[in-house]
């Protein structure tokens, strides 16, 4: 059985965090700078990794752009992913070009609903 409570927490080790969320941010600007048609193929990852980096880049994008707490946003994103795959722990494995696209989608919905300045929570 999968631990809820275990996904709801991932977090990358310290030793890889920032080649996972680099490699990510890489998958994202290669995508968009060929408009969709790269010819990259994205990181299909577990569950969990997906909503800590749709999370992580959000924020570190959009997230407290301003000093002013009245342009502060608070907003929960519910994301519907399917599972391509499961791990041997049961784990959902998502494919990474629906990671990119609904990445591409929050950051489309943020700048057009001009949300900058918010704290986004996946889940």
């Amino acid at each position: 059985m999968v631990n809820l409570e275990k996904l709801n927490k991932y977090r990358p080790a310290e030793e890889i965090l920032p080649e996972v969320y680099h490699s990510f941010k890489k998958e994202v600007k290669e995508m968009k700078t060929l408009d969709f048609k790269s010819t990259i193929e994205p990181i299909d990852r577990r569950v969990d990794e997906a909503v800590w980096l749709l999370e992580a880049a959000t924020n570190a994008d959009f997230g407290f752009k301003s000093d002013s707490i009245e342009e502060v946003y608070i907003d929960t994103i519910q994301i519907v992913f399917n599972n391509k795959s499961l791990s041997s722990e049961g784990i959902p494995i998502i494919d990474g070009n629906e990671i990119i696209t609904t990445f591409a989608d929050i950051e489309n919905s943020i700048v057009e609903d001009e949300n900058v300045g918010m704290h986004t929570d996946i889940g």
